[in-house]
């Protein structure tokens, strides 16, 4: 069983279909479309979301930094998977 960096191991994971219905905001700027990839270390696929948080201190396990050219290029081009 995993553990957060807080010690807890009262992890819940989530996994969710969007279909194509994904949306994000980062300042003005406003995306609907595939979940894109840049924002997942685990594989997923165009219509599926999913993740892990610590129940114990709300923090979000696996996630990876992201770039600023990379969430750009989701704004600007779009993200197919």
């Amino acid at each position: 069983m995993s553990t957060c960096k807080c010690g807890s191991n009262r992890i819940l994971q989530f996994n969710a279909k969007c279909a194509d219905l994904f949306g994000m905001s980062y300042g003005e700027k406003e995306y609907n479309g595939y979940v894109p990839t840049c924002l997942f270390e685990r594989d997923h696929y165009g219509d599926y979301v999913g993740g892990r948080i610590c129940l114990c201190c709300g923090q979000i396990q696996d996630w990876k930094k992201v770039s600023e050219a990379a969430i750009n290029k989701v704004f600007s081009e779009g993200d197919n998977g």
